[in-house]
């Protein structure tokens, strides 16, 4: 399979070793690295490095509470959280039959792990658009597997957050760039942008909004009122 050509930004890469992603964020962070030897070694090399600065650091007294309010942030973190995948069991092979068939192609093993714990099946999302929602913890988000057809064009919209990416089969173009499997990208408020799905064959993209999708033109908004998507 063909290296991916878009990679993990340098402050998503650094957050995700960090462990300070969102859920999201972090579900996609982690289906990239399956595809990507390049930023899997600059995961593990930022990690390594973070680890180095921490065993360097003469750290800090405790008060006489410490443990105790350990405890309490543990307790407030909500059980259907996804766990952060490591690099260590990030696996480049890709997945069980299960969500690979569901899929129609290989399915990076934290997608996976999600498909199959919810039984996912496809339901129409708009007309010739298919979907499989995954859960996520924080309300304002939402995840979804999206199935186009060949040639299908998302109209042009905006984000109210930021918007992060994955294609595991066919290609999507936009602005003169086709992304294609592995391939990541995010997009923030403010930018704007319409995709086409290639011709060649169905495409499925991973998707999560952190934040409302915001609709530019008429038929847009349209299918947006109708279809609550």
């Amino acid at each position: 399979m063909k290296a991916p050509s878009l990679h993990l930004p340098d402050d998503v890469l650094l957050d995700y070793a960090l462990g300070n992603t969102t859920e999201g964020a972090s579900l996609l962070a982690a289906c990239h690295l399956t595809y990507c030897s390049t930023c899997r070694a600059l995961v593990a090399e930022s990690e390594r490095m973070a680890g180095a600065a921490l065993d360097a650091s003469e750290g800090a007294p405790l008060d006489g509470h410490a443990l105790e309010h350990a405890l309490a942030r543990l307790d407030a973190v909500p059980s259907e959280a996804t766990p952060r995948t490591t690099t260590s069991s990030v696996l480049p092979p890709a997945t069980g039959p299960n969500a690979s068939d569901l899929v129609g192609a290989p399915v990076p093993r934290p997608l996976a792990a999600s498909l199959e714990s919810i039984n996912a099946r496809w339901r129409r999302l708009v007309p010739g658009v298919q979907a499989i929602d995954l859960p996520l913890a924080a309300a304002s988000a939402t995840a979804r597997l999206l199935k186009f057809p060949p040639g299908y064009r998302i109209p042009l919209h905006d984000h109210g957050g930021p918007e992060y990416s994955i294609i595991l089969s066919g290609a999507i173009s936009e602005s003169g760039l086709e992304a294609g499997p592995g391939d990541f990208f995010v997009k923030t408020g403010g930018e704007p942008h319409q995709q086409l799905v290639a011709t060649g064959g169905v495409c499925v993209a991973l998707i999560v909004n952190e934040g409302p999708i915001l609709p530019l033109t008429l038929p847009g908004r349209l299918v947006k009122a109708l279809f609550r998507v």
